[in-house]
């Protein structure tokens, strides 16, 4: 009885092994594969980094947010900003209390891999604008575009859980008003466009700027300032972005104070951008990213390359 029940597994783990198999005449597409693996590995790494405080989303979200359970939404009134702009600050959002995850913003659908393209008109068929490139010569060879696909996040806020976060920083002088305790944020990303010149090694994302929902009237200026205390900073420096926040809504891309990093302001051909360096152990730099935004368009350059080229990299794209 033993050695039949064996068997029996046996010929189900074959019958069910040769379901996986490959037709007989199919060849593996190597060079695509590797696209793909590469596209994932940089869009992981660039947007591990960003710590997006707020809320937004498409009218496409809104389906999303009422299947979830969101009746109350159809009665708030929203407003609707596009974020134009990327603020660089020397937070690790990463110290927020685990406890607190209403401060950290959601997947509220699923997202699917990024996917290699062939060229420019395939990539802007998918991501719905042209990909815009910097000139041939400025760098070799010619780049591996992929197109990862709209993100939609959110979060319903909970005074409790940044009421803990400011306590744990040791902060006592903030105050959480009590109408701020479910209010509902969303942020839709839309299509990005990653180019990567292998033999340069650099890589351009760029998209459509963000669009941010936030319930009407809601003080995202002091919202800001108090995540931003809670995260580490000092109470002035909170508050300047507080108020930038308030004018003029912005992504924020966290760096950690540990991280060893050098950030400054340059001027590119297209307007103002932060220029981040990053140290290796040996005190070189090893990396160089640039960001920053036009109207219609937020870019983010990156490689293991110098400053100065990095710079003609992006003055170079029209």
């Amino acid at each position: 009885m033993d050695n039949a029940n064996r068997t029996e597994l046996t010929e189900w783990v074959e019958k069910s092994a040769a379901l996986l198999a490959p037709p007989a005449n199919w060849n593996p597409n190597v060079d695509g594969a590797r696209a793909r693996f590469r596209a994932r590995l940089r869009e992981r790494s660039a947007l591990r980094r960003y710590a997006l405080i707020g809320a937004t989303a498409s009218f496409a979200l809104a389906s999303v947010l009422m299947n979830s359970g969101a009746r109350a939404l159809a009665q708030q009134l929203w407003q609707w900003i596009a974020v134009g702009h990327i603020e660089v600050v020397r937070v690790n959002f990463d110290s927020l209390p685990d406890e607190a995850k209403s401060l950290r913003l959601r997947a509220l659908a699923k997202t699917e891999p990024p996917r290699a393209v062939r060229d420019l008109q395939e990539a802007a068929s998918l991501a719905g604008f042209t990909p815009r490139l910097p000139r041939a010569n400025v760098l070799s060879g010619a780049p591996e575009l992929s197109v990862l696909g709209p993100m939609s996040l959110g979060t319903d806020i909970r005074t409790a859980d940044l009421e803990l976060s400011l306590e744990r920083a040791g902060v006592q002088d903030e105050t959480v008003p009590k109408e701020w305790d479910g209010a509902r944020f969303a942020l839709q990303i839309g299509s990005t466009v990653t180019a990567a010149w292998p033999e340069s090694e650099v890589t351009l994302m760029q998209g459509l700027p963000p669009v941010l929902v936030a319930p009407s009237g809601f003080d995202l200026g002091a919202f800001t300032a108090a995540t931003l205390r809670a995260a580490g900073m000092n109470r002035e420096a909170a508050r300047r972005f507080g108020h930038r926040m308030a004018a003029a809504p912005a992504l924020l891309f966290g760096i950690g104070m540990e991280d060893k990093v050098a950030i400054r302001e340059v001027n590119l051909r297209a307007g103002p951008a932060t220029l981040i360096e990053d140290y290796g152990d040996d005190g070189r730099v090893e990396r160089v990213a640039i960001l920053w935004s036009v109207p219609g368009r937020v870019y983010l350059l990156s490689g293991s390359i110098s400053a100065e080229l990095a710079t003609a990299v992006a003055n170079a794209i029209d």
